[in-house]
């Protein structure tokens, strides 16, 4: 939805500079959104979202957007990056638990910090909320989440969009939540082909 409000967008300030619309709009076939920013892939008989949500204003827009559009539940993957404001986590924590129907609470780039004293500022407001998980293997906390996919759900994973890297005090580990949603369908496509009569 908000690719298309910046597709609008941007068709419409090519046009207030003087090109003519029979010249923009056949371009507009050749066209990709960007990697990372609401980038949708078909679970199941469900939606995974990747989107680089890493605030709470964008946390808040991304999880209302599709708890406006979509007719199941929201189930949110989200962490925080390490040696940023630590005054957001709690608010975002609140944001994800208030819109979402389940949150895996993660790692993201932890930098120099502890990733379980992140985890702990996200869910340090939560007490008594029995709909998180605190997972702090990133993988690990997608496939939980995409586990629990029904017909209608939406999986959002928050926080990392196009990144292909976790990035720790003084190593860089390898990890795309594209790559581990990709692998998650082709995991499930074989499971659900070995159990096919």
């Amino acid at each position: 939805m908000i690719n298309i409000y910046n597709y609008l967008l941007a068709i419409g300030a090519v046009y207030s500079l003087g090109f003519p619309m029979e010249s923009i709009l056949p371009l507009s076939a050749g066209l990709k959104p960007p990697a990372g920013r609401l980038q949708t892939l078909s679970v199941k008989e469900g939606t995974a979202v990747i989107d680089y949500a890493h605030n709470p204003d964008a946390v808040y827009q991304v999880i209302q957007l599709y708890r406006k559009t979509s007719s199941g539940r929201i189930l949110t993957v989200l962490g925080s990056a390490g040696e940023r404001d630590r005054l957001k986590r709690p608010l975002m924590g609140r944001i994800a638990i208030s819109l979402s129907d389940r949150v895996f609470f993660t790692n993201d780039d932890p930098h120099g910090e502890d990733p379980m004293a992140i985890l702990a500022d996200l869910t340090k407001t939560l007490t008594g909320c029995a709909s998180y998980v605190v997972e702090p293997d990133r993988r690990k906390a997608i496939f939980l989440a995409l586990d629990e996919i029904k017909p209608g759900d939406v999986v959002l994973i928050l926080g990392k969009g196009h990144e292909e890297f976790i990035q720790y005090r003084d190593r860089k580990i390898p990890h795309s939540d594209l790559a581990v949603v990709e692998d998650y369908i082709r995991t499930y496509r074989r499971l659900t082909r070995a159990h096919t009569p």
